[in-house]
């Protein structure tokens, strides 16, 4: 499985409400991008495992009834639950290629997993 479709069950689970990237300003959305796919973790000449990043490009939706810091905070829990570890959590920004009167509110959250190659090969 690839780390974005893995986040992304994860994230749906999480907020079956938080779409993924429709273009949709109401609603908020998510867009997984691959960050890292490198190997890592060398033993008797060979690569034993890799490390692969996500980043979660939050954008939250007008109609927004909660606490952004507090919803972030909690999916970022239910990812280490997971094994995907937060390495960077972003300020909150606004999106100003957001062509009407308000701007959406966007976050971004990289997350990242080493995982051995036995396990890829399912051992």
């Amino acid at each position: 499985m690839r780390p974005t479709q893995e986040v992304s069950q994860i994230v749906g689970a999480f907020r079956a409400s938080w779409l993924v990237f429709v273009n949709d300003l109401d609603n908020t959305q998510v867009l997984l991008t691959e960050f890292k796919s490198d190997i890592t973790d060398y033993g008797d000449g060979i690569f034993n495992s890799v490390v692969l990043a996500v980043t979660i490009q939050i954008f939250y939706g007008f109609n927004l009834s909660e606490s952004m810091l507090l919803a972030e905070i909690a999916l970022m829990e239910k990812l280490k639950d997971s094994g995907w570890l937060t390495i960077s959590s972003e300020p909150h920004y606004l999106d100003v290629s957001t062509n009407t009167t308000k701007q959406q509110t966007k976050k971004n959250i990289t997350v990242e997993k080493i995982v051995e190659i036995n396990e890829l090969k399912g051992e």
